[in-house]
Parts: structure tokens; C-alpha cells; sequence
């Protein structure tokens, strides 16, 4: 999975992920806020890059520190295509399976 970092490559991301509303409705929303500042320390990840098929939005590792707050512990996913989908939710950098957790 590709970390996407700078304004640019989350601007891109974000214009990419309107044109799939609103199936895209959670993740763009999180993408927006990201590129408005990233309040919540947030970390972007996409399959592939620019052309991708499943976009995780998840928290920074170290902020990941409570096993057992699944509040704190909250993924947003999108993805075209869902066999895609269930491989990257089996890589160990997407999801912490050991935590409880959260996805949307």
C-alpha cells in the first residue's frame, strides 16, 4: 500500500473520490478534512497510485496506542472493486486485526 503525503496527492485523491459519490461519501469526507488541515492526524493509503481500485483512511500508528478503543481505532474504506477490497484488508500496514476496531 502507497502512503499518500502532500497537499497534492490528497487534493487529486479527494477529485478522484467526488466523482464516485456518494458511494465514496465517507472516505471523500474524511480526504476533505485531511486536505483542510488534518485535524485527527489521519494517514491515507491507496493501492496504487493514481489509477487505484481501494482507499483506507486510517489513524497514525501512534496514536493507535488503546487496544481496546474502537473509537480511536476507526477505518474508513472504499474500493471499486472488492475482491481488491478483501486483500488489502488481509495486508498487516492497513488494519490492526489484534485492536478492536471500527470500519466504515
Amino acid at each position: 500500500m502507497l502512503h499518500l503525503q502532500g497537499p497534492q496527492m490528497l487534493q487529486m485523491l479527494e477529485k478522484s473520490l467526488r466523482k464516485s459519490l456518494p458511494e465514496s461519501l465517507k472516505v471523500y469526507g474524511t480526504i476533505f478534512h485531511m486536505n483542510e488541515g488534518n485535524p485527527f492526524k489521519l494517514k491515507a493509503l491507496v493501492d496504487k497510485w493514481p489509477d487505484f481500485n481501494t482507499v483506507a483512511v486510517r489513524p497514525q500508528e501512534q496514536d493507535m496506542v488503546d487496544d481496546l478503543d474502537h473509537y480511536t481505532n476507526t477505518y474508513q474504506i472504499y474500493s471499486k472493486d472488492p475482491k481488491n477490497c478483501q486483500e488489502v484488508l488481509g495486508l498487516p500496514e492497513v488494519i490492526n486485526w489484534k485492536q478492536h476496531l471500527q470500519i466504515q
